[in-house]
């Protein structure tokens, strides 16, 4: 007898949440189980579990499925998610699990899994509270303009995330992220934001779910404590541990406006930089940036081993409350540039350069809830 019968009605319900939860599951894993989705059939449907031991991951699907026999199994998860995904969506798939293997049966379609006791998989502990409601744009806002200047070294693991903390004003969340070389910051507003919310580090492969969280209701909720963050949306929980570290004082390194700003279109700067990135070998080499008195920004790279060169120049507009733009040459790197500049939406970018040996202010005119922040190189 069956001790897990579920059958649903089209591989088209079953497919995107499949592909929802093997977003956490790792590809290569030491335990076993880990590399396995987590099925359970009940009184409200089939639910799908995923975890790496620090994310975790639920949804429930209710429509369209039918259970039988309740229960719950292990089933390994890159097969499951492989075969759903070839399946025509015409046909119904039908469950039948034994204590050692689950047959899945999808009209002239029939496979056979090899299972692991679903007691034996791991489970994280909810968190209690009723949570805020977070606006979807938000999230994908936080995703889009500051994940880029996260650190991956493991030496400084307090980097390797986001640092989600209270803004300066009631309803505000402040967002950044920092790797030593560049910064990027953005404040958002969360009007049910507690006013006790903690300063949480949220690890990066945590905010690469932003987007698909946002992409499931307008304004999901989430709950925050000093060690884990949650996210709920209909039918959806997702769960994660948070780095404990302490997060430097990043308002350090950020230096005031210098009275010097330069505007410049941005889709025009960041085509340029890619174009003279072409000759040179080392993808983390220094572009020169010249600005001259005659409001042209000279940028050139070069590769000294090759004897390769390559240079660019674009017209600066000065800011409505400079008399002048500075005469500086000053180097970054191409590739943190442009990373910077394909993080922000507005059709010009503001460059606040104080001198040569000062960090950049890149700011967008029409949004003043952005900042970011590049260390100079050496060139």
């Amino acid at each position: 007898m069956a001790s897990f019968s579920v059958t649903i009605e089209s591989p088209a319900i079953l497919r995107p949440v499949l592909d929802r939860a093997q977003k956490i599951v790792e590809k290569r894993n030491t335990i076993p189980i880990l590399g396995h989705f987590h099925l359970t059939g009940g009184a409200d449907g089939i639910t799908v579990r995923a975890t790496d031991l620090d994310r975790d991951i639920a949804i429930t699907i209710q429509d369209g499925v039918t259970v039988t026999a309740p229960g719950a199994i292990a089933v390994p998860a890159a097969d499951l998610a492989n075969i759903v995904r070839k399946l025509p969506n015409g046909a119904e798939i039908c469950f039948e699990a034994d204590e050692r293997s689950c047959a899945i049966v999808a009209g002239r379609s029939k496979f056979s899994l090899p299972i692991l006791p679903a007691g034996d998989f791991p489970t994280m502990e909810d968190i209690e509270g009723e949570g805020f409601a977070v606006p979807a744009e938000a999230l994908t806002r936080i995703a889009d303009a500051v994940t880029y200047a996260i650190s991956t070294e493991e030496t400084r693991y307090y980097l390797n995330g986001v640092y989600w903390h209270a803004g300066d004003r009631d309803g505000e969340i402040t967002a950044v992220a920092t790797d030593g070389h560049r910064l990027s910051r953005i404040v958002l507003a969360v009007p049910d934001k507690p006013a006790d919310m903690p300063g949480v580090i949220i690890p990066s492969a945590t905010v690469a779910l932003f987007a698909m969280v946002a992409g499931l209701d307008e304004t999901p909720r989430m709950t925050v404590t000093t060690t884990r963050i949650r996210f709920e949306t209909p039918g959806m929980v997702l769960q994660s541990r948070l780095i404990d570290g302490t997060y430097p004082d990043y308002g350090r390194v950020i230096p005031q406006p210098s009275g010097h700003a330069a505007m410049i279109d941005r889709q025009s700067l960041a085509d340029a930089i890619d174009r003279i990135r072409v000759v040179q070998g080392d993808r983390g080499a220094a572009i020169k940036f010249q600005f001259d008195d005659e409001n042209d920004l000279t940028m050139i790279a070069a590769d000294r081993e090759r004897d390769a060169h390559g240079n660019e120049t674009l017209p600066v507009d000065r800011t409505p409350d400079n008399a002048a733009l500075p005469v500086v040459e000053i180097g970054f790197n191409g590739k943190y540039m442009l990373d910077c500049l394909n993080s922000i939406d507005s059709e010009v970018v503001q460059l606040d350069i104080a001198d040569s040996s000062a960090p950049v202010r890149v700011e967008d005119p029409d949004d003043p809830t952005r900042i970011a922040i590049l260390m100079p190189m050496r060139v």
